[in-house]
Formats: structure tokens, C-alpha cells, sequence
């Protein structure tokens, strides 16, 4: 079984992440791991802009005791205008451009990107859960399993 990769910090994450996708054009955070600190059985989601697709990747990892999860989903690279960052989006490699359009900032998906929204969502909720020990999280979840 692979060992989970145990960090001290949210930076320290970053910069695993930014060293595991060197290669590719840009690497975007979004959501509020971007811009807040990261809390017990939280995540962070991760776009990486390439000239090759490659499936979804997920890892959990631990920083100090808390569970995170790391959700990156690949998107085609197109060249463009240097542009303004959205304030929900950190860039830790590359230059955000006009043609770089954060997947969450969508108001509609396609039934590919539906899907995987779904199976992001179920895991995000599942996670709330955890933290805040709601039951309306699991409300959330069978809504999306049934």
C-alpha cells in the first residue's frame, strides 16, 4: 500500500504539487484553499493547463494531523492575454491568460464535466461532514448516489 505524504504545511503541499506537474503550462488553485488556510479534512482543488490531457488525479495527503484531499483535473493550454487573476484562483506555476478559464467559475457543464462535478461534490460533502459532523452533508451526498 503507498505511503501517505505527510507536510508541515500548505506551502509545502504547493510546492509538491508545483514538482509533480513541472512539466505542464500552468497550475491553478481554486476555491478556498487558494487563499485560506487549509482545515481538518479539507481539499484542495487543482487545475492543470497542458498540451496533453491526462485523466483526473487524486491523492490524500496529511498536513501536520489534518486530512486533505488533493483533486487535479487536466485542461488543454491555449496561449493568450496575460489577464487580471479571479480572486478565487492562486497561480502557483505559469501566467493566467484570457483563454484560462477556471472550471469552477462555469455555470454549466457538459455531461463529462457533470459527472465529475457530481463525484467532486460527494467527496467535498463527505468531508464537511467530517469537519462539522452535520447531517445535512450526507443529505447532500445520497442526493448525488441515488
Amino acid at each position: 500500500m503507498p505511503e501517505i505524504k505527510k507536510f508541515h504545511s500548505k506551502e509545502e503541499i504547493l510546492s509538491y504539487i508545483k514538482n509533480i506537474f513541472k512539466y505542464h503550462n500552468v497550475i491553478i488553485i481554486h476555491g478556498s484553499a487558494a487563499k485560506n488556510k487549509l482545515k481538518k479534512y479539507g481539499d484542495i482543488d487543482i487545475e492543470v493547463y497542458s498540451q496533453k490531457l491526462k485523466k483526473p488525479y487524486y491523492e490524500i495527503v496529511f498536513q501536520n494531523k489534518k486530512v486533505i484531499l488533493l483533486s487535479v483535473y487536466f485542461y488543454k493550454f491555449k496561449e493568450g492575454k496575460k489577464t487580471k487573476v479571479p480572486k478565487d484562483i492562486r497561480i502557483i506555476k505559469g501566467v493566467y491568460n484570457n483563454q484560462l478559464k477556471a472550471k469552477s467559475t462555469k455555470e454549466s457543464y457538459d455531461s463529462k464535466e457533470n459527472l465529475k462535478r457530481q463525484c467532486q461534490l460527494v467527496v467535498d460533502f463527505a468531508f464537511k461532514h467530517f469537519r462539522s459532523k452535520n447531517d445535512i452533508y450526507l443529505k447532500y451526498i445520497q442526493k448525488r448516489i441515488k
